[in-house]
């Protein structure tokens, strides 16, 4: 009588085709889903390079227009501390909360 389980038992070239042809299977499944992962990787890194991009766009236009405000307001400063020093205006520029301005006492007139 025959041993059933040998009957039951792959030739090894057989089971090793089989094996050889899974294997290439996988990793044709493999190298297929690394595409798509690299593709969808390039493309959130040109995304966010483009987004990047525009931020810095948008915060050098902040950036301009805040420098031309505080150039105005010196401007602004440098024309009122002339007006100041034309009228013989003397002003605190030390304080720490509001400016204070000091005007001379109007000089008086000797009586007779």
């Amino acid at each position: 009588m025959e041993n059933p389980g040998k009957r039951l038992q792959p030739a090894p070239d057989a089971l090793r085709a089989a094996l050889g042809q899974v294997i290439a299977e996988e990793r044709q499944t493999w190298r297929r889903e690394r595409q798509a992962i690299e593709a969808e990787a390039r493309q959130t890194i040109a995304e966010m390079r483009a987004e990047f991009a525009e931020m810095r766009a948008k915060a050098s236009v902040d950036i301009e227009r805040r420098e031309a405000e505080i150039e105005a307001m010196a401007v602004t400063v440098r024309e009122l501390q002339r007006r100041l020093d034309d009228a013989g205006i003397e002003a605190d520029t030390t304080a720490k909360t509001k400016p204070r301005v000091r005007v001379p006492a109007p000089a008086r007139e000797a009586r007779s």
